[in-house]
């Protein structure tokens, strides 16, 4: 069987799962719930709540319902169980070896899980911290040297999720002209970029202050024409000297 690539392993393939990554839980976290309900949905549901326990009625009318004893186990008991013994196996397989010892006793799936949100995505109030940060960082996003709107778009719907994941509602329609507007005031400033920009001006209505303006403007211009006709159809005569020229 060929090694498995570096993509295949951050990522996961149809049989393996995607390799835990602390350092981008989010990401991991999303592509291991997809690779689980892939396999069975009921797998999910076991992570969300929790491993199935048989249990019986306890003896007497309206006994409350105790734990089976492991003997009394039924076919569908073991069935269920061992979904949730799957579960727990898939995200066990996907942790490193230098990780996965700080989670060894976790006995369930939803165990396991709680306990990596707790670890990687902290309490409410580093929940806050990381939700400042990334609004820090859209308010910092623009256009940087040599990149193509491909990519900075895709770094813009990366601090997007992210901001989503975190809890913040800002919505697209808000946020998007924001970039816009950043990007363009930032390549103004490269002179190798060149923006082709069309201005709308609205046209200044003229109050009657401005026409009288206007009207003396063009009284005064058409005395000045008057006067330069005149003066290139009859030049003054100079005064000559007697004896000189014809």
């Amino acid at each position: 069987m060929a090694a498995l690539n570096k993509h295949d392993t951050e990522n996961g393939t149809l049989n393996k799962p995607p390799m835990f990554t602390p350092e981008d839980f989010d990401t991991w976290k999303v592509r291991m719930e997809g690779f689980i309900r892939n396999q069975d949905f009921k797998l999910w549901k076991s992570v969300l709540e929790g491993p199935y326990i048989p249990t019986i009625a306890a003896a007497g009318a309206g006994g409350a319902a105790v734990p089976k004893d492991p003997s009394m186990y039924s076919d569908e008991d073991y069935k269920r169980m061992e979904v949730d013994s799957k579960a727990l196996w898939l995200i066990q397989m996907s942790i490193p070896n230098s990780i996965i010892h700080a989670f060894k006793k976790c006995k369930s799936a939803k165990e396991l899980w709680n306990s990596l949100q707790q670890m990687y995505e902290g309490s409410d109030d580093v929940k806050e911290n990381k939700k400042d940060m990334l609004k820090q960082k859209f308010e910092n996003l623009c256009h940087e040297n040599n990149e193509n709107m491909s990519s900075q778009y895709l770094r813009y719907v990366q601090l997007v999720d992210e901001l989503t994941t975190a809890g913040d509602t800002t919505e697209e329609e808000v946020v998007v002209p924001k970039i816009k507007t950043k990007t363009v005031s930032k390549r103004k400033n490269h002179k190798s970029k060149q923006i082709n920009t069309t201005v709308f001006v609205k046209p200044k209505q003229s109050t009657e202050h401005d026409k009288g303006t206007i009207s003396s403007e063009e009284n005064t211009t058409d005395s000045q024409n008057s006067k330069q006709n005149k003066y290139l159809s009859n030049p003054p005569v100079h005064n000559r000297k007697k004896g000189n020229g014809p």
